[in-house]
């Protein structure tokens, strides 16, 4: 099993490979693609992706019954894919390739993280705690946090999304920023259409913490 120290240079060159494949606006396929049993997945912005069906399906139950159930994808060279970027379907399938998710992924932005969590759900593969780890540690910040909840609700329910927006509203509460910075985090999020959903969070929280303390 490789580390993640022993895998960080390949996936440098690989992120750098691809930034130049997606401004050519070109159709990309990773080499354990290809194989007798590639499928195209098309994408709603119009590109496409060769893939393995057999790689996807032992990632993935979904993908497992889409190729292997019976269902007319199985038979198809071709297959719609929607409600998922070109840029986070590459992300996804150099997962597959490694069969985990590293804790650093490089050149990849918050919203595709964000993107990555909700499409790992989707076809039930696993890695969306490490996932949530990378984005709490990479990208939570003052500037981030209100985005961050606002995805975390819009995403509905989904375990990791409901973990990520408890420790968004923690962040809120305990970093060590400005009192100019924290205000603003603050009114960003009661200003949203989440605001009775954030004031019941800190609520939670904050009764945890109560509970917890030992009374000397």
């Amino acid at each position: 099993m490789q580390t993640d120290r022993q895998v960080t240079k390949p996936l440098v060159t690989f992120f750098a490979v691809l930034q130049t494949c997606l401004k050519m606006n070109v159709n990309f396929t990773l080499e354990f693609q290809v194989r007798d049993d590639a499928v195209f997945l098309l994408l709603d912005d119009g590109s496409s992706v060769q893939v393995s069906k057999m790689h996807l399906s032992l990632q993935s139950p979904v993908f497992e019954a889409m190729f292997r159930g019976g269902f007319k994808e199985s038979s198809e060279d071709c297959v719609p894919l929607p409600g998922i970027s070109h840029y986070c379907l590459i992300n996804l399938l150099h997962i597959v390739k490694l069969g985990y998710v590293p804790s650093y992924i490089p050149n990849i932005d918050l919203g595709t993280s964000l993107e990555l969590v909700a499409v790992l759900d989707r076809f039930l593969m696993p890695g969306s705690e490490q996932l949530t780890e990378m984005i709490i540690s990479r990208f939570l910040s003052h500037s981030t946090a209100v985005k961050i909840y606002s995805r975390c609700m819009e995403a509905g329910n989904i375990s990791h999304f409901h973990t990520l927006r408890y420790d968004t509203v923690r962040y809120m509460l305990t970093s060590n920023v400005t009192h100019r910075k924290s205000e603003k985090m603050f009114q960003g999020l009661l200003r949203s259409p989440y605001k009775k959903q954030v004031l019941a969070d800190i609520t939670d929280i904050l009764q945890d913490r109560l509970n917890n303390v030992t009374c000397r």
